[in-house]
């Protein structure tokens, strides 16, 4: 009885060592992965930051430009804008 006590032992540790290395094995590929990830999201969030604060400073200048309505002859009033039915309008 011992003599298979001790081989049934022996399989189990063998086992668990195979086990652990293919944990050990995953772990390194996981933290492989993440690294790349964090990475590759780092910098897609810099690229959208620089976006983001390109239309901050240039937004409000296409807001406050000057219009594209054109003054008439005089220059004191603008002209009338032409609304056709295509629009819903009369």
């Amino acid at each position: 009885m011992t003599v298979l006590k001790l081989t049934v032992r022996k399989n189990i540790l063998s086992i668990l060592q195979i086990n652990m290395q293919a944990i050990q094995r995953k772990n390194n590929m996981a933290i492989n992965t993440a690294q790349h990830a964090k990475l590759y999201i780092s910098t897609l969030a810099a690229f959208l930051f620089l976006i983001a604060f390109t239309f901050v400073l240039n937004f409000p200048g296409l807001i406050a430009g000057p219009s594209k309505i054109q003054r008439s002859h005089s220059g004191t009033q603008p002209q009338k804008l032409q609304l056709s039915d295509a629009h819903g309008y009369r």
